[in-house]
C-alpha cells in the first residue's frame, strides 16, 4: 500500500525533472543564441562604457566626443548631442562603472552579457520564492525558459541594458523592506542613483510603510553622493541636473518609450516618430499630468488593510508598475519588472482560483510581450500605426502595463476587503 500511494508523487517529480532539464537545454540555447549575437552597432553598453572611458579621459562623464554621438545630428549643441545620445544617468552609474573603460568594448560587453545573466538567475529564483508559488518552484526550469524568450529579457541581454540590475535591486527591495529597513534602503539608493525613477517607491515607503526603509534610503543616497565628492567634486551633478536632466532632446515618443509622456506625446505633440493626431503640446502635456494624478490616486485607493505578506507584495508590485508607467523615460526592456507581479498573481490563483484574474493577467502579459518595432517587417502596418489614430496601437506592451496595473490595484484592494472582514468575524466567533 506504501508503494501504491508513493507512486503518483514519485511520478510527478520525476515528470517535473524532465520538463526542467528540457526547458534548461532550450533557455541555454536561446542564451547562447543570444550571445552569438552580440554586436558593437545595436548597443546600448557602449553608451555606458563610453561614460566610463570619458570620465577617465576627460574627468567628465558627459564629455561630448565625435565618434560617440552616432546618432547625433551635426547641428544640435553640446546639451542636445548629450540629450541625443540617451545620457539620462547621475554620475555615481559612470563612477562604478569604471573598470569597462579600462577593457575593450568586446572584452566589456561579453563580461557584462555574463553579469546580466548572473542577475538574471537571482531575480528568477527571487520571484519564485516571494510568489509562494509550488507550480513554479515544482517547474522552474519552464519559468526560466518562459522569462529568458519575453522580450524584454531579450532586449535586455541584446542591448546590455541595466534592467536587470534594476529589476533585481527592486524585487530585492521588497524582501527585506520589513525586516532588514536599512538594507532595502541602500538598495533603493543605489537604484535612484543609477536611475532616477525608482525614487518613487521612496514615495510609497512614506506612505504605505515601512517609513524607515525611506529615511535609510534617503541617508544612504546623502552619504554614497559625499563619499565620491571629495574625488570628483559637485561638478559633476551640476551638469546632470542643468544640462543633461533640462534638456527636451531626448526621444520621449520613440517606440520604445513605454510611459504615459510617451502615449500622450505621440498623440499630440510632434516628433520625428510619429505623425500626431493634432499638434497640441500643451494637450500632452495637461493629460500626462492629470492621467498620473490618476494612476497615483489609483494606488492610494488601493492601500491594504492587513499586513500580511502577499498582500503586502502585492501592493508593492502595483506601485512598481505605476513606477514605470509615470517615469518619463520607461523603456520596453524595463518591463521584464513585471516578472514580480506575474509570479505572485499566479501564487495567489493557485490558492484561490478565479477565471477572470486568469483570464486578464493572460491578456496583460501577452501585450506586455509585444516588442517594440513590431510593425517594421510590415510596410502598410507600419505607416498605420504611426500616424494619428493609428498611434493607440503602436505600442501594445503600454496596455499591458496598465492591465497590470488595473489588476493589481483590484487584487490589492479585494485583499483589504478580505482581509478586513475577517478581522471583522473573528471577534464574533470569539464572543460566541
Amino acid at each position: 500500500m506504501c508503494s501504491d500511494v508513493l507512486t503518483p508523487h514519485s511520478d510527478t517529480r520525476r515528470r517535473a525533472v524532465t520538463i526542467n532539464r528540457i526547458a534548461l537545454a532550450l533557455a541555454t540555447g536561446w542564451l547562447i543564441l543570444i550571445g552569438l549575437t552580440l554586436t558593437t552597432e545595436v548597443d546600448d553598453f557602449g553608451l555606458f562604457r563610453r561614460e566610463a572611458v570619458d570620465l577617465l579621459e576627460t574627468g567628465d562623464p558627459y564629455t561630448t566626443r565625435g565618434d560617440s554621438t552616432p546618432t547625433a545630428p551635426d547641428d544640435l549643441d553640446d546639451a542636445a548631442q548629450r540629450a541625443e545620445r540617451g545620457v539620462k544617468r547621475p554620475p555615481l552609474f559612470a563612477y562604478l562603472f569604471q573598470p569597462f573603460g579600462t577593457i575593450s568594448h568586446r572584452a566589456g560587453q561579453l563580461i557584462w552579457f555574463g553579469m546580466n545573466l548572473l542577475m538574471l538567475a537571482a531575480l528568477i529564483a527571487l520571484c519564485i520564492r516571494l510568489s509562494g508559488s509550488l507550480l513554479a518552484r515544482r517547474y522552474w526550469g519552464v519559468v526560466v525558459l518562459g522569462t529568458l524568450l519575453a522580450p524584454p529579457t531579450r532586449l535586455s541581454l541584446q542591448l546590455g541594458q541595466v534592467s536587470v540590475l534594476m529589476a533585481l535591486l527592486l524585487v530585492a527591495i521588497g524582501l527585506f523592506a520589513r525586516r532588514r529597513p536599512a538594507v532595502a534602503g541602500l538598495l533603493l539608493a543605489l537604484a535612484s542613483l543609477i536611475k532616477l525613477y525608482p525614487a518613487l517607491i521612496g514615495l510609497y515607503f512614506l506612505l504605505c510603510g515601512p517609513r524607515r526603509v525611506a529615511w535609510w534610503s534617503l541617508a544612504w543616497a546623502v552619504a554614497l553622493t559625499a563619499a565620491f565628492i571629495p574625488f570628483y567634486g559637485v561638478q559633476h551633478y551640476r551638469t546632470f541636473a542643468d544640462v543633461v536632466l533640462s534638456s527636451a532632446n531626448y526621444p520621449y515618443a520613440a517606440e520604445f518609450n513605454i510611459s504615459l509622456l510617451a502615449f500622450w506625446n505621440r498623440l499630440f505633440a510632434p516628433s520625428l516618430y510619429a505623425v500626431p493626431l493634432l499638434n497640441a503640446p500643451l494637450l500632452a502635456r495637461g493629460l500626462t499630468l492629470i492621467s498620473s494624478l490618476l494612476v497615483l490616486g489609483v494606488c492610494l485607493l488601493a492601500r491594504r488593510r492587513g499586513d500580511d505578506d502577499e498582500h503586502r507584495l502585492l501592493e508593492y508590485s502595483l506601485w512598481l508598475c505605476a513606477m514605470l508607467i509615470l517615469s518619463p523615460i520607461n523603456g520596453s526592456y524595463n518591463l521584464l519588472l513585471l516578472l514580480l507581479p506575474l509570479m505572485l498573481i499566479l501564487g495567489r490563483l493557485e490558492r484561490a482560483p478565479d477565471r477572470r484574474t486568469r483570464n486578464w493577467l493572460i491578456v496583460g502579459t501577452g501585450l506586455a510581450c509585444f516588442p517594440p518595432a513590431w510593425s517594421d517587417g510590415l510596410p502598410a502596418v507600419y505607416n498605420a500605426v504611426h500616424v494619428g489614430w493609428g498611434t493607440l496601437v503602436l505600442t501594445p506592451a503600454f496596455y499591458g502595463l496598465l492591465i497590470y496595473i488595473g489588476l493589481l490595484a483590484w487584487l490589492t484592494r479585494r485583499g483589504a476587503a478580505e482581509a478586513q472582514a475577517t478581522q471583522t468575524l473573528l471577534p464574533d466567533k470569539m464572543t460566541r
